[in-house]
């Protein structure tokens, strides 16, 4: 039965893919114009299997300094007074360096730390839970964030 529900899973973990698309165009007269696309192949994730996936840049104005993958560890404790929320960033990436070519896909593989990370855990009182955050730094030093739940799980 335990190998079903593994077989089973792993199947749905396959099939599932989240699209990401950026696209913000001159906030306040300042930021560049830029097309960043991209997808995860899952956001609930085996904790002993990697995250994938893919980003592209179709487009931008200013040339790319870096793209950098963040994994955050958010726990949350409540108690009558309200809730305490504390992110701590467990590993950084950086999977590209300089201005990379246009409309050419960069893979994504982040190995999660065997140290640092545990299933997702949800209580009344107490929650862990984990976010990915794609970092895109400009030439000039802007900085573009698009920021991913994920549900991690051991099976």
């Amino acid at each position: 039965n335990l190998k079903l529900a593994a077989e089973t899973f792993e199947r749905f973990w396959k099939r599932l893919q989240v699209r990401f698309t950026h696209c913000l165009c001159r906030q306040r007269g300042q930021l560049p114009h830029f097309l960043i696309r991209g997808h995860l192949d899952a956001t609930s994730c085996v904790i002993s299997q990697p995250l994938t996936g893919e980003v592209q840049v179709d487009k931008s104005d200013v040339p790319i300094k870096s793209i950098e993958l963040q994994l955050v560890r958010v726990e949350t404790c409540g108690c009558a007074e309200g809730y305490a929320r504390d992110a701590t960033e467990i590993q950084n990436i950086q999977i590209a360096e300089g201005d990379v070519g246009h409309g050419l896909p960069i893979p994504v593989h982040m190995v999660f730390p065997r140290l640092f990370t545990c299933p997702t855990l949800e209580t009344t009182n107490f929650k862990v839970e984990f976010e990915i955050n794609v970092v895109v730094i400009l030439q000039d030093d802007h900085l573009i964030t698009e920021n991913f739940p994920l549900k991690l799980c051991r099976v």
